[in-house]
């Protein structure tokens, strides 16, 4: 069954940063876009009709990439699962033998029958502050592999898109290597 994907119209009109003047804004139409900043880009030294035209022209282009991003990023996907050479093909697939000892410890804690939130806390030694607590889950192994591919990747010549306008990252996702944060035997307890 194929996957259905919504996105919030205000994907579209939202939070388009412009980084040049450090400004979040938001488009519907020029008119409105100009009633809204004109004034505070003049403030922030967009002084010239030809600078403010250059911004318009960015915020143009970066809605038009947000209402074309589905479908780029989905032949961009594609083409990456066609031909893309990965490295390190054994972290694709959640292993045990990537989970941190600690974590596997916490879990076979919690699935066991005498778990209680204070015995899992005695066992979860880092208190970050006042009840923010940390504890590994990936190995050091993995993590080492995971940044050698993510490097890897961005050394090829397989085209890379954004997010969104304040990100340029975004390469896990293409890679389909964000199994270990989607995978169902993690959100279930391994």
């Amino acid at each position: 069954m194929a996957k259905t994907f919504c996105v919030c119209s205000c994907f579209f009109t939202h939070n388009v940063f412009l980084q040049r003047y450090g400004l979040h804004c938001v488009f519907l139409d020029d008119d409105q876009f100009g009633e809204d900043y004109r004034a505070l880009l003049r403030e922030k030294g967009c002084a010239s009709d030809q600078e403010y035209d250059e911004v318009l022209k960015e915020v143009h282009g970066e809605v038009e990439r947000r209402r074309e991003s589905s479908e780029t990023s989905k032949l961009r996907v594609q083409t990456i699962q066609l031909h893309y050479q990965r490295l390190h093909s054994q972290i694709y697939t959640l292993s045990e033998q990537f989970l941190d000892g600690q974590f596997l410890e916490i879990v076979k804690y919690c699935r066991s029958d005498t778990a209680t939130p204070a015995g899992l806390l005695d066992i979860i030694t880092e208190e970050e502050v006042p009840n923010v607590y940390s504890f590994p889950v990936l190995t050091e192994q993995f993590c080492d592999l995971l940044l050698q591919e993510l490097e890897h990747f961005d050394k090829s010549k397989m085209s890379k898109g954004r997010p969104n306008s304040m990100n340029n990252y975004g390469q896990k996702q293409l890679l389909s290597a964000d199994c270990v944060c989607t995978d169902p035997a993690v959100r279930t307890g391994v």
